[in-house]
């Protein structure tokens, strides 16, 4: 989702200065409104990485927590198997 609305924003934007530059020139109510709702755009695109980038940090630590619980509880069956045997 995030890659589609990066494409998008930036196909936006770039048409904005390829194509639409001498429209826009012309008639500066537009102007503003088009660049306003580009910075709009832009603005979102990047809440929404920053939001990806803390969200994708959050499941990285709890798979983090889990794969460490599970150690932790190998290591306790070793030692009791270990105290058990010995």
């Amino acid at each position: 989702m995030l890659f589609i609305f990066s494409i998008a924003t930036l196909l936006f934007i770039s048409l904005g200065f390829i194509f639409l530059s001498n429209f826009l020139e012309q008639h500066p109510f537009i102007f503003s409104l088009y660049w306003l709702f580009s910075l709009a755009l832009t603005t979102l695109m990047l809440m929404m990485a920053t939001y990806d980038l803390l969200i994708t940090k959050k499941d990285i630590k709890d798979l983090k927590d889990i794969e460490l619980q599970k150690m932790l509880g190998e290591i306790k069956k070793e030692v009791s198997k270990k105290k058990n045997d010995g």
